[in-house]
């Protein structure tokens, strides 16, 4: 029984180095490709950012948004709401 903890254990601490590996790669990932963003955006011409930012436009940015504003009615019933 001893045995059969020890093997448990060892697979699960195996199972936790490889989700951290995971996910530092994953980190690793976005930090570079942030990097590379900030470097395009300095080296850019006006002509390639006007571009880009005509292709970004058209992103939904939804912490613009008020509260307030619904492109859709909620599930709630028409009585409660009153």
């Amino acid at each position: 029984q001893k045995e059969d903890l020890i093997q448990e254990t060892s697979k699960g601490l195996e199972a936790i180095i490889l989700v951290a590996g995971q996910l530092i790669v994953l980190y690793k990932y976005v930090k570079s490709r942030s990097e590379i963003k900030k470097t395009w955006w300095n080296t850019a011409s006006p002509e390639e950012r006007a571009e880009a930012n005509k292709r970004n436009r058209g992103k939904k940015d939804d912490s613009k948004r008020t509260t307030k504003t619904r492109t859709r009615p909620t599930n709630k019933s028409s009585k409660s709401s009153n």
